[in-house]
């Protein structure tokens, strides 16, 4: 089940094309140059529901609706810069990746492909999808790495947690989160994980919906932060944390980049294992890694803040 449900969710992808006014489809939204008709927004809301484990009915459609069409918009956005900036990617590393995925996840190889021909789904979406996420850490990548400074008291510090972690409590946690600009989005995106929340309480996978609706770094993974301290910890989380049990979820909590919800994996103690030493290139690494995730993130609001978005529901 959990195999099917990681092949799901990488099919859940928009089918979003360039302006034509000879589409037949109703357009959803315009962004920039391309446009999101409610056919590519439903295919996409039938198998974001089949890959978390939802019911794919009218109620339970429309409750993702609209943070859904927020994360096409996105990944319209970053192939917009892919375009922009000719970030080429040809099919054979979009199908080295393919293959990376099935290995990782134990499958045959051209496993996926077989799938999708056989439900009908167009290669093109898997593709597509795989095409963004590339370009997107290219990008971010091309732009910031040669300036991106990480002095040796950083990585000494890195490198001490990695130690510490062996005498403190540690916290496999995963988390859901949710950007927001305006006062009137913060509502909303509460709203959003408030349905989320409920959704992940009738059964559905916090992995699958951490795929789709996350705006985190980690969403790649499902959502899924790995083995934390309480140092490690935004206070925000801390708190919440601390008053929490394997198995159980956050509320939404409020932090600087927007709402977070939190599920609780499991805990460690004291003295367990002993940690793996951290080499100085390992932290130098996690260092970059983490400093470039938190400038994409900033990246992309600069991109909705300066593009041109027509919402049409």
């Amino acid at each position: 089940m959990r195999y099917m449900m990681i092949i799901l969710s990488l099919f859940a992808t928009t089918l979003a094309g360039h302006a034509d006014p000879t589409t037949k489809s109703r357009i959803a939204a315009v962004v920039n140059k391309n446009i999101i008709t409610h056919t590519d927004l439903n295919h996409r809301l039938h198998l974001a529901a089949l890959s978390s484990g939802l019911k794919p009915n009218p109620e339970n459609l429309n409750k993702i609706k609209d943070q859904l069409l927020r994360v096409i918009i996105d990944e319209q956005l970053q192939l917009g810069i892919g375009e922009l900036y000719q970030l080429t990617i040809d099919e054979a590393r979009v199908k080295e990746s393919i293959n990376r995925i099935e290995q990782a996840n134990e499958m045959p190889k051209d496993y996926l492909y077989k799938v999708m021909k056989e439900n009908g789904i167009p290669l093109k979406t898997l593709n597509d999808q795989i095409k963004a996420s590339i370009v997107w850490i290219e990008y971010i990548r091309a732009k910031y790495s040669p300036t991106l400074q990480i002095s040796d008291i950083e990585i000494a510090r890195e490198r001490q947690l990695r130690k510490d972690t062996e005498s403190k409590t540690q916290y496999h946690l995963a988390e859901i989160v949710l950007p927001f600009e305006t006062p009137e989005q913060e509502e909303q995106v509460k709203a959003d994980l408030e349905r989320l929340i409920e959704e992940l309480q009738r059964g559905a996978h916090f992995a699958a919906l951490a795929q789709q609706f996350s705006q985190a770094a980690t969403a790649a993974q499902g959502g899924d932060m790995g083995w934390l301290t309480e140092d490690q910890l935004l206070p925000e989380v801390r708190e919440f944390v601390d008053h929490m049990d394997p198995g159980m979820l956050s509320r939404p909590i409020r932090i600087s980049q927007g709402y977070i919800i939190i599920g609780y994996i499991e805990k460690k103690l004291p003295g367990t294992e002993k940690a793996a030493e951290l080499s100085e290139e390992e932290a130098q690494n996690l260092i970059a890694e983490k400093k470039l995730g938190l400038l994409a993130n900033r990246e992309l609001r600069d991109l909705r803040r300066h593009a041109f978005i027509d919402l049409r529901m």
